[in-house]
């Protein structure tokens, strides 16, 4: 708590220190979290929540997920950050484990690589980013507005709360055809800021096709 009071006050004081904290980005991995899923508004998804073990290792220019669910075949997933933000997904075994499509999966990598300032900011600054997510049949352009709100201990490390709403369209490819819709919600990251990655965060999306409905994926990454 003392040690909480003190990184508060050094970024507060406008008298001595500059009062921005500038969030770096470190590493993905290697890194081991808990991660429950929760669906609802589809009648072929169960709609229990369901709990996984995910592992990730760090690649140069993004991660290799590996999504432990209970006996199931564990769920692999690479993929690649460029340089404009582009996040494109690949699972290469398993499939994903709400069987929504692969929107968990990009819940998932949204929250381990949100979007950052790119600049210091101050307490309740907001900043938006836009970036592109693409899966084998899915493609989310989401906008997020973010801000820090408060300075925490998560897992024995401080961390940076950080609040955003998300807004954004989809396109999803199935049996029957491609479909179009929106996406809109709201998440929280708790950032560490050493080492520079996710040591917790939430997320509560709806995912909504005109003419078919809307899909509510609730999605929990916490440390193990």
């Amino acid at each position: 708590m003392l040690r909480l009071a003190v990184i508060a006050l050094l970024l507060t004081s406008s008298a001595c220190v500059d009062e921005r904290v500038d969030l770096q980005r470190g590493p993905l991995g290697p890194a081991t979290y808990e991660v429950t899923f929760s669906v609802t508004g589809d009648p072929a998804v169960r709609t229990e929540p369901v709990t996984a073990v995910l592992d990730v290792e760090d690649r140069p220019d993004g991660a290799v997920l590996r999504l432990d669910i209970g006996d199931d075949v564990p769920v692999i997933t690479e993929f690649v950050r460029t340089p404009e933000g582009r996040l494109f997904l690949d699972t290469v075994q398993g499939v994903s484990p709400s069987s929504a499509g692969e929107a968990d999966l990009a819940s998932i990598v949204d929250q381990l690589d949100p979007p950052l300032a790119g600049r210091p900011v101050r307490m309740r600054e907001s900043w938006s980013a836009r970036r592109r997510i693409d899966t084998d049949v899915l493609t989310a352009d989401l906008r997020t507005r973010m801000e820090v709100v408060r300075f925490l201990r998560v897992a024995g490390v401080d961390a940076a709360e950080l609040r955003g709403r998300v807004t954004g369209t989809l396109e999803t490819t199935g049996a029957t055809g491609t479909f179009s819709g929106r996406v809109e919600g709201t998440t929280r990251v708790d950032w560490a800021l050493s080492p520079g990655r996710v040591a917790a965060s939430r997320t509560d999306l709806r995912w909504t096709i005109p003419d078919i409905g809307t899909v509510r994926l609730q999605t929990s990454v916490r440390p193990v």
